[in-house]
């Protein structure tokens, strides 16, 4: 080798060494619990943007238990820029000191930009001050079939004293005074749903064709939790078991279970989401509560991640969930208590760990994620309701698929009547989640409802048995 090219190769190597020991190539680590298909579209695509964009290369951790966190975050103490969380698990964190409020490091600014720019944010406040950086926000909507509904409609005045006769049977008087089947779903409150069930089983395919979620998990806790609220509850109600909303509750699913409207599988096989989107995918059931990204499941999307399940996807309709109210109508025929469309609206929110490396490279990878094009392809991909206000606010000109556009107006309307349970007021304890399993089970299917089996549903008697069979048990030390 002669002393030129020894030279030359020489100088290759030094400049090679300055261009890597000068720049080395950034990284930063995210972690995060997401299902599989959609880590692997964050993974594949809204990173791989935003490392072509940035030459930041993005590692991505993963857990599946939001009550092992704190254990990850210790574990990866100093190794992670940002975390993905529900909110539920976020203010104990963070009241911990694992988290860094955005006002200590971002400029004035992105201050701005983020109190301007951003749905919901001030739920993202911890100690007043801002910490959490909304990911995606989901709500349950009611899900019916559009067909099903049109043909109830059409025998419903022929059917009317009859369903009048069957509900008087369980609160003395039958239908309320003036009432009139709504068209709209929007529009529905208890009272439509029975008889919307009662018509369905009275129909050429008559059958119990309403259902919904009853496996002995955290998603029953949900429907339980979410009804007693609609009927005008809250945390308080919960905590303490007792209350008008948590009675009429349980009278309305006592009704609904003994007249023949709720879909007796769903109890006998311990329906979860899936097997509940399958009966509605197999004509077995016609209306169901769901969360919105289940119904794009459900539903498709024309993407590889979300195919479809229904022959006729453009049948499915969505809807506000209905208004709670008393089974009870006074002598003049008008419902007694009325309570709301509400429940607790669900999301996750990005967080930056109080050690991350730059917590200002961290806040704009969060932004980055809920930049327009990113958020709106991720969005309409897997049915998050967008966090972003452009997005919502240019969404008819963003998001051409009527089906989808109807999806997002009606869980963004859900999530205004949420408003009071954004956050919940308190953290349920696997107790809570158990007893109220239990209480369901108990009273609804054992039919504990009634002063003896195969009677007629009782509220009194619902409100005593509470009273003495499971208060004990909930404060029972």
């Amino acid at each position: 080798m002669t002393h030129t090219t020894i030279t030359k190769n020489l100088s290759l190597i030094i400049f090679l060494f300055m261009i890597i020991g000068c720049s080395p190539l950034k990284k930063m680590t995210v972690l995060v619990d997401m299902e599989p298909d959609q880590r692997q579209y964050f993974k594949n695509t809204m990173l791989y943007g935003y490392e072509k964009k940035t030459a930041i290369k993005v590692n991505v951790l993963n857990y599946t238990n939001a009550d092992s966190l704190e254990d990850h975050l210790k574990k990866y103490s100093g190794k992670v820029n940002l975390v993905e969380l529900p909110l539920e698990k976020s203010d104990v964190l963070a009241r911990k000191g694992f988290f860094k409020p955005l006002d200590s490091f971002l400029t004035a600014e992105e201050l701005r930009f983020f109190n301007d720019n951003f749905l919901l944010g001030s739920f993202g406040m911890v100690s007043n001050r801002p910490t959490l950086i909304p990911r995606s926000f989901e709500t349950p909507v009611l899900a019916y079939s559009k067909s099903k509904v049109a043909e109830a409609l059409n025998y419903w005045a022929e059917n009317r004293e009859l369903i009048a006769q069957n509900l008087k049977s369980y609160n003395g008087i039958g239908l309320p005074a003036g009432y009139n089947l709504e068209r709209d779903p929007s529009l529905w409150d208890m009272y439509d749903i029975a008889v919307i069930g009662l018509l369905w089983t009275k129909g050429a395919d008559g059958g119990s064709r309403i259902a919904h979620v009853s496996r002995k998990n955290a998603d029953l806790f949900s429907f339980i939790e979410g009804g007693i609220y609609r009927c005008g509850g809250d945390s308080l109600v919960v905590m303490g078991c007792r209350g008008d909303a948590l009675y009429d509750f349980l009278h309305w699913e006592s009704v609904l279970f003994r007249s023949g409207v709720y879909n007796q599988k769903m109890w006998d096989k311990g329906w979860g989401r899936d097997e509940l989107m399958s009966a509605y995918a197999n004509g077995e059931i016609y209306c169901m509560i769901l969360s919105l990204d289940d119904c794009f499941r459900l539903h498709g999307t024309g993407h590889a991640e979300r195919r479809g399940m229904l022959k006729n996807p453009d049948d499915l309709g969505l809807a506000l969930l209905p208004q709670g109210c008393s089974v009870e109508l006074d002598n003049n025929g008008t419902i007694i208590r009325r309570g709301g469309r509400g429940v607790v609206t669900k999301s996750t929110w990005w967080a930056i760990p109080y050690n991350a490396s730059s917590a200002l490279m961290s806040y704009r990878l969060a932004k980055y994620l809920s930049d327009t094009l990113q958020h709106v392809a991720g969005v309409t991909r897997f049915g998050l309701i967008p966090v972003r206000k452009e997005v919502v606010d240019t969404m008819d000109a963003l998001i051409k698929d009527p089906w989808t556009k109807k999806g997002f107006e009606v869980s963004l309307q859900q999530i205004v009547y949420n408003a009071a349970y954004n956050v919940s007021g308190r953290i349920y304890s696997p107790m809570y989640i158990n007893f109220y399993i239990d209480l369901w089970y108990g009273m609804i299917v054992a039919q504990d409802w009634a002063s003896q089996y195969g009677a007629i549903p009782e509220r009194g008697y619902i409100k005593t048995a509470i009273e003495k069979r499971y208060q004990p048990k909930l404060y029972k030390k």
